[in-house]
């Protein structure tokens, strides 16, 4: 409301009225406050996101839990020791999983599908056969997979129906495909990354530094070094961009949002997960696990 400019308070009559606006640039914005990681009293030895975003599949030593972001963790399916945890990027109500169960007479689990987002699972094949260590799921071709165990890698193009055993024995701390048609597939571990041709059997030779996990994030390929470097890279491995983990310890695995692959999870081999929002750019403690 605008006066008369005569000394006095008087109101201008007619009244006059004016609306004004205006926006404050740069200063200060404070940084968002930091979460309460959510307290899991199991060892974690594989996750996958789960069907809502934000939340995380969690296989352990007493089956698999369910995280709600930072809400809590709930238990999700009882029962087998969970060793590997895969998710279908062709149904992403779909995972697959492999451990041990010896309470219900399994004690090789195999490989078990879930078309439930990890609430009921389904006995697939190799039961009593094999307890898969890791699991990887194709993304250019919807049904292969590929997992390790007892020195040799497995391949299934029928959704784990069939399986073909590699013609040479190779260790791995964690795999990938790089291609399903030709499979190839590249497996990491302590000599490094080798490209394995499947058809020839042909290993190749790739990065020569120890490697403790490599996983798909995106349409990239990601892996942590022993020296603590994370390399964000292209399927050929040879354009990447590096960053430092977020702890000291030793990463395991890495997964990403199928909707964002910028939102991503880091899993360390004392059962701590981190999670970035911004492509690895900041990180923060999302569950803390162990025994």
């Amino acid at each position: 409301m605008l006066h008369d400019n005569d000394g006095g308070d008087d109101v201008w009559d007619p009244p006059v009225t004016a609306e004004v606006s205006f926006e404050i640039q740069g200063g200060y914005v404070p940084p968002e406050p930091a979460i309460e990681p959510v307290e899991l009293n199991q060892m974690v030895l594989s996750m996958q996101p789960a069907t809502e975003v934000g939340g995380l599949l969690l296989g352990t030593p007493a089956g698999i839990y369910l995280t709600e972001g930072t809400a809590g963790v709930t238990p999700s399916f009882f029962g087998p020791r969970v060793t590997a945890l895969a998710r279908d990027p062709f149904s992403v109500n779909t995972y697959y999983a492999s451990g041990q169960w010896p309470e219900s007479g399994t004690e090789l689990w195999g490989l078990a599908t879930s078309v439930n987002g990890g609430q009921s699972w389904s006995e697939t094949s190799l039961q009593n056969e094999a307890m898969f260590e890791d699991l990887a799921v194709g993304t250019d071709q919807a049904g292969g997979i590929a997992g390790f165990w007892a020195g040799q890698i497995h391949v299934s193009m029928d959704s784990g129906a069939t399986w073909d055993t590699a013609p040479i024995s190779v260790w791995a701390d964690d795999l990938v495909f790089a291609s399903t048609n030709p499979v190839v597939v590249l497996v990491a571990g302590p000599d490094g990354i080798q490209s394995l041709n499947w058809d020839t059997g042909e290993l190749t030779s790739l990065v020569t530094c120890p490697v403790t996990a490599i996983d798909r994030v995106g349409q990239q390929i990601a892996y942590a070094t022993t020296e603590g470097v994370i390399h964000l890279c292209d399927d050929t491995l040879t354009e990447c961009t590096t960053w430092s983990p977020p702890s000291s310890d030793t990463v395991i695995q890495m997964v990403s949002e199928m909707a964002d692959p910028n939102v991503m999870y880091l899993l360390t081999v004392v059962s701590q997960i981190f999670r970035s929002v911004n492509g690895g750019e900041t990180w923060e403690l999302l569950v803390d696990g162990g025994p």
